[in-house]
């Protein structure tokens, strides 16, 4: 896997995440974006991942969640991988 430099910060209540964008080859083939909670430490790792598979086009969300997580949060994560992650044709 092989990160972008495009990490943004988000702040939602007392915590901080950051948006990562990875290309992924090897085991399967295309585009993650990874929504992290970095903090105040320790922060609690890659919690939400949304894949866009190169070979089919579909976008699938994968979930790490031991906790809840604000539903603004997981909207605008959302929102942040259609504009991101658009299928291809």
């Amino acid at each position: 896997m092989i990160e972008s430099d495009d990490r943004e910060q988000w702040h939602f209540g007392e915590r901080w995440y950051a948006v990562s964008g990875v290309s992924e080859v090897g085991a399967r083939d295309g585009f993650s974006l990874e929504l992290e909670d970095i903090g105040p430490a320790p922060g609690r790792g890659v919690l939400l991942v949304a894949f866009r598979d190169d070979q089919t086009g579909e976008t699938t969300i994968d979930s790490k969640l031991i906790e809840s997580l604000p539903l603004e949060l997981v909207e605008r994560f959302l929102a942040e991988a259609r504009l991101r992650l658009p299928p291809k044709v």
